[in-house]
């Protein structure tokens, strides 16, 4: 480390205890981001940005805020549980989703833990922000009854319904290259529910053509699995890397070219936008991956127990396999009311 301040003459361990605090201090931010994925980063990146930009309005007067508040500890010095609780009401005014608003305030809330522990924020004040807290369920409920607007974007506040006649069409192609990757592209997501990055992580060695069998790699949750493929997977797949992957091709995936040929390798983006416009031809507007995994998670949870669920859709946690099961229950199946007085 650079830049460190002098240590005054002192014994031997309280200049190794300074000095080592001192680095710490340093590092805290580095160490904390060196074990998070690169999606979580990217998205707590996002949401310091956002707390920027409510700090440059609150300060406009004086000036406003330009700092590195994801890496430097120093920019974390003045914030207060006061500007907390004014990021909260900042968003709302904003029109921002509640569930936006309080996955924002728990990135700002473990940077300002982190600002602690390099010893920018005090005790007591760091003990006044953790009482900064978001909405429970109830909460969100009683506060979007009362704004006139509660979602900001195009983020949907809930998944669309697909109907059995459009999962049908989202499968049906034209036997040209870009059609049968195309049906590949939804057999996967409808049949399936992976998820976008999965599907674009996909390499043709993940693929057993005899055995009927892929490897996924779940990127979200650092782990493989091996998925059985639905009959129509594997008959896309069987004519799609047969007719139009080439030999020495690593990724499954194609990208478009003009003309209707395929080549190079298509991303997450690409494939986001692909499920958008299919969408549309099948009569289905602003349908995304995630849509089509919700779609299909719904259906299974109808038939299926909470372990299956959670190995076939890649969680982590029973209470999501749980709540899809749940989705489609009929409450009162099994009562019965007696007409007896």
């Amino acid at each position: 480390m650079s830049n460190l301040p002098a240590l005054s003459n002192q014994n031997s361990l309280e200049i190794a205890g300074q000095q080592a605090n001192q680095y710490a201090a340093f590092d805290v931010f580095e160490g904390y981001r060196d074990r998070r994925a690169v999606n979580t980063l990217r998205r707590q990146d996002g949401d310091l940005k956002l707390f920027e930009a409510y700090l440059n309005a609150a300060l406009a007067p004086s000036g406003g805020v330009v700092c590195n508040l994801n890496s430097d500890p120093q920019c974390w010095r003045g914030i207060t549980h006061g500007l907390m609780q004014g990021f909260i009401n900042w968003q709302l005014a904003q029109s921002y989703a509640i569930g936006s608003v309080n996955v924002r305030l728990a990135t700002v809330k473990v940077y300002a833990e982190l600002a602690f522990k390099a010893g920018v924020i005090a005790a007591d004040e760091h003990s006044l922000i953790k009482t900064v807290r978001g909405y429970g369920f109830k909460e969100h409920q009683n506060i979007n009854e009362k704004r006139t607007a509660s979602r900001r974007g195009y983020k949907k506040a809930r998944a669309t319904e697909i109907q059995k006649p459009a999962r049908v069409a989202l499968k049906t192609h034209p036997e040209t290259p870009q059609g049968r990757r195309d049906r590949v592209i939804m057999c996967l997501l409808v049949d399936h529910g992976l998820r976008c990055s999965e599907v674009a992580g996909l390499k043709v060695s993940d693929i057993n053509l005899e055995t009927g069998v892929m490897r996924v790699y779940r990127k979200k949750t650092k782990s493989t699995d091996f998925l059985k493929m639905s009959a129509d997977t594997l008959r896309a797949m069987t004519a799609y890397i047969n007719q139009d992957v080439p030999a020495l091709a690593d990724h499954l995936l194609q990208g478009s070219v003009k003309g209707g040929t395929l080549a190079g390798r298509m991303t997450e983006r690409a494939i986001n936008k692909r499920v958008g416009t299919l969408g549309r031809a099948a009569g289905i507007n602003l349908l995304s991956p995630h849509d089509l995994r919700h779609d299909a998670a719904t259906r299974a949870g109808k038939l299926s127990d909470v372990r299956t669920l959670m190995d076939s859709f890649g969680w982590n946690s029973s209470a999501m396999a749980a709540r899809y099961m749940n989705s489609t229950k009929i409450a009162n199946e099994r009562l019965v009311i007696s007409d007896e007085d």
